[in-house]
């Protein structure tokens, strides 16, 4: 008996320092994994994504907010000067001696010829850009008269078809339609009014146009179209939506008409004040 002792004392101390060793081992593996592991590189490294990812979105909503410029090509330009004379023509029964007699009533504005860049308007056709405007008294068409008097002054443009713009409503497919006659310039979609506050229907015309002051384009937006339409509850306009949440096509206005506010924004530069306005 005596004999044993001995040799288990020893096994039992080789087997605690196999224990101690083992208990080392695994803690220098803890240590090392967690070194391998910090936080604080990875914190460190997320921060800089997270702040580059922060200017990203910054410049892309910068740059959203930005109003890009509205291209209006030579025949758009030179079809919103002649709806102009046509109306003025319809309205007096003669065209104005010059075209500065559309301003206020009928345009903002003469606008630039597009080649040419400029808004000059001369008697004679001698190609140095701007407009040509001589009057005709008479013509086989109204068409015809007012193609015959207005046209381009440079050699690059000599359209001489013409069919005045008009705008179409149509509230069962929520679009409004910029027409040149029968054909159809521009589609954009829309909101028109609920139930309780429809859309009046009818033949219509734009009786002003407006860039809005700060306070009115948080309910309005930018550009406003008012339609000579007078009701107990008020005017009528088309004019953009302010709410970016809710699809377009699914909201509901007070009777009014909205747009995107780049299609507005396009829609005001295209058609001229007194333009007619159909809405079925």
């Amino acid at each position: 008996m005596d004999t044993k002792f001995p040799q288990n004392n020893l096994l039992k101390r080789l087997l605690f320092l196999l224990l101690l060793i083992l208990l080392i081992l695994l803690g220098l593996l803890f240590n090392n994994s967690l070194s391998n592991n910090s936080p604080l590189p990875l914190e460190k490294k997320t921060a800089i994504n997270y702040q580059k990812l922060k200017q990203q979105i910054d410049d892309y909503l910068t740059k959203q907010k930005k109003a890009q410029p509205v291209t209006i090509t030579s025949n758009q330009a030179l079809n919103k000067l002649r709806t102009a004379l046509y109306l003025y023509l319809q309205d007096h029964y003669q065209l104005p001696k010059n075209l500065k007699q559309l301003l206020g009533t009928y345009l903002k504005n003469i606008p630039p010829e597009p080649i040419s860049d400029d808004n000059k308007v001369s008697f004679k056709l001698d190609y140095t850009g701007g407009w040509y405007y001589n009057p005709q008294l008479t013509g086989p068409s109204l068409a015809k008269l007012i193609t015959t008097s207005l046209r381009p002054n440079t050699k690059q443009n000599n359209i001489t078809d013409f069919r005045p713009y008009h705008i179409l409503v149509n509230t069962t497919k929520d679009k409004l339609y910029l027409k040149q006659g029968s054909k159809i310039i521009k589609e954009y979609p829309i909101a028109d009014g609920g139930k309780l506050s429809p859309t009046p229907k009818g033949r219509f015309r734009i009786e002003d146009k407006a860039i809005l002051n700060k306070q009115q384009r948080e309910k309005y937006g930018k550009y406003w179209l008012e339609l000579d339409l007078w009701t107990k509850g008020g005017g009528y306009g088309i004019h953009a939506t302010t709410n970016q949440r809710l699809a377009l096509t699914n909201q509901t206005s007070q009777g009014c008409i909205r747009l995107k506010p780049k299609d507005i924004a396009e829609l005001y530069q295209l058609v001229p004040t007194k333009v007619t306005v159909f809405i079925k």
